[in-house]
C-alpha cells in the first residue's frame, strides 16, 4: 500500500488551505507537481511548484503583481499600505518627548524635532487659545536677535517707526517727561479747554518768517526774568526789533534796537515814564503828587505844577532835526571868507545870532532856512558886530540889511525876512 492509500483511509475529507469539503471521488489529480522516484529513500518524492512561481529572492516580503508573484522580495513601500489602514500610533517608533515628526528641507528623511517656524504653514490660522498664557496685560515680543519669544511690557524699541499711531489712542498724561520733538506744535482754533503752558527758564516761543528760513520771536525770557514780546524778521536769535520787557513787579518797557526804549517805572509810588536813546540819555517822565517832571538822567529839565511850567536849560531848535525854531539861545557866527554866509542847523538853531567880522571884506548876505508858510514861520534876534552891513535873506525876494553894529529883531516866513524893530 502506498502513502496515498494510506492517506484517503485516514478519512480526512477536507482541505485546510481552502477549508472546502473533500468530494467522495475515487480518484485524486494532482496538478502542478512531480513525482520522482527515491530508492535511497525507498520512496516517491511529490514536488509541487505552487502554481508556476519562483523561489523569491532578496530580503522583506514577496509581493503579488496582477495575481503574479514578484521573486525580488522587498521591503514595505508607501504603495503596499492601503489608504484606509488607519494604523495606531502605538505602532511607530518612540520620539522625544514633546517633539513632532518632521521632514528636513527636501521633505525626507522624516525625524522627531520641536516645532520652527518653518514648519507651519503661513496660513495656519493658529487660535490664540492654542498658546501658552502669559502675564495679564504683556504681548510676546522677541529679543534683541529676533529669537527667543517672551511676554513683556511694550517699550519704545517694540513699536516701528512708521507706526504713526494716531494722537486719539493716547492718553496724553506724561507726568514729569519732557516733550521733545523736531516738528511743530499746533492748536485748535477752539481748544476744548484751557490750560497752563510751562516753558524752562530761558526758553523762547518762535513763529517761522513768511519764506520759512528764519525764526520771529515772540515771547522769551532771560536769566534776569526779564519777559520779552516782540520780533524779528531777519534774525534766529536776536531780540532787536520790538520788546516788551517786564520784571513783573516794578518795570516795563517797549525796547527797539540798541538802548533805545520806553519805560514804565514804579518807584516808590510815583510812575515814571523813562525814555532811553544814544543822543537822549536817560530821558523820563516822573507824575507823582501835584507835578510831573521831564528828566535827563537826575536833573530835571521841565517841570509843571498846577500853576506854572518851569524850565531848567535853554529852549532851542533841535540840530538833529534841522530846526530854526528857540526861545534861548545864542551862538556867534564867523565868516570864513569875504562872501555869503549861509547858516548850519547848529546856529539857526538858536534865538539870537551874533554876526562877527571874520574874513569879510565888506557886506555881503546871511541866509536863514526858508519856511514853507506862515504857520511854520519863526523869529530871531540878529545882532550884526562885523564892520559891514549884512542882508539877511531866506533866498526869496524880500530881504532886511541891518547895518554895522546894530541889532534886529526879524520874523522870517515864506514870503521872505520881515524887520519886527528897528535897527538898535
Amino acid at each position: 500500500m502506498s502513502w496515498l492509500d494510506t492517506f484517503f483511509t485516514a478519512g480526512i475529507k477536507t482541505i485546510l488551505d481552502t477549508g472546502a469539503a473533500l468530494p467522495a471521488r475515487p480518484n485524486l489529480n494532482v496538478i502542478g507537481a512531480t513525482l520522482a522516484d527515491n530508492p535511497s529513500t525507498n520512496a516517491t518524492d511529490l514536488t509541487i511548484t505552487g502554481g508556476g512561481g519562483s523561489t523569491p529572492t532578496g530580503t522583506g516580503f514577496v509581493h503579488i503583481t496582477g495575481g503574479t508573484q514578484d521573486a525580488a522580495a522587498q521591503l514595505v513601500i508607501n504603495t503596499d499600505v492601503d489608504a484606509s489602514a488607519a494604523i495606531a500610533v502605538t505602532k511607530l517608533a518612540a520620539g522625544t518627548a514633546n517633539y513632532a515628526l518632521v521632514t528636513n528641507g527636501a521633505g525626507t528623511a522624516p525625524t522627531y524635532a520641536l516645532l520652527v517656524n518653518a514648519n507651519i504653514s503661513a496660513s495656519a490660522a493658529i487660535d490664540v487659545t492654542k498658546l501658552a498664557a502669559g502675564t495679564a496685560n504683556y504681548v510676546a515680543v522677541t529679543n534683541g536677535a529676533g529669537t527667543a519669544a517672551a511676554y513683556a511690557l511694550l517699550v519704545d524699541a517694540n513699536v516701528n517707526a512708521a507706526a504713526a499711531i494716531a494722537g486719539t489712542k493716547i492718553a496724553p498724561a506724561f507726568g514729569s517727561q519732557n516733550i521733545t520733538f523736531t516738528g511743530y506744535l499746533a492748536q485748535g482754533a477752539t481748544p476744548a479747554t484751557e490750560g497752563t503752558e510751562r516753558l524752562g527758564n530761558t526758553d523762547s516761543i518762535a513763529f517761522r518768517n513768511n519764506a520759512n528760513s528764519a525764526n520771529i520771536y515772540g515771547l522769551s525770557k532771560d536769566a534776569s526774568d526779564y519777559v520779552y514780546v516782540g520780533v524779528d524778521s531777519a534774525a534766529t536769535t536776536a531780540k532787536t526789533c520790538v520788546r516788551l520787557i517786564s520784571d513783573c513787579t516794578t518795570r516795563t518797557s517797549f525796547r527797539c534796537a540798541g538802548s533805545e526804549y520806553v519805560g514804565i517805572v514804579n518807584a516808590g509810588g510815583n510812575v515814571q515814564v523813562l525814555v532811553g536813546r544814544s543822543d537822549l540819555a536817560n530821558f523820563e517822565v516822573v507824575s507823582g503828587g501835584a507835578s510831573t517832571a521831564i528828566k535827563q538822567g537826575a536833573n530835571a529839565i521841565l517841570l509843571t505844577d498846577a500853576t506854572n511850567v518851569y524850565l531848567a536849560k535853554p529852549a532851542i531848535g533841535h540840530a538833529g532835526s534841522s530846526s530854526p525854531y528857540a526861545v534861548h539861545g545864542g551862538v556867534s557866527v564867523t565868516p570864513g571868507s569875504d562872501a555869503n554866509v549861509t547858516l548850519s542847523s547848529s546856529q539857526y538853531n538858536q534865538a539870537c545870532i551874533l554876526l562877527q567880522t571874520g574874513s569879510w571884506g565888506s557886506g555881503h548876505s546871511v541866509i536863514f532856512p526858508a519856511p514853507a508858510s506862515v504857520a511854520v514861520g519863526y523869529s530871531k534876534m540878529f545882532i550884526n558886530q562885523s564892520a559891514y552891513a549884512a542882508t539877511v535873506s531866506t533866498g526869496t525876494p524880500t530881504t532886511v540889511s541891518v547895518g554895522a553894529v546894530k541889532a534886529a529883531v526879524l520874523w522870517f516866513d515864506s514870503t521872505g525876512v520881515t524887520r519886527i524893530s528897528a535897527d538898535a
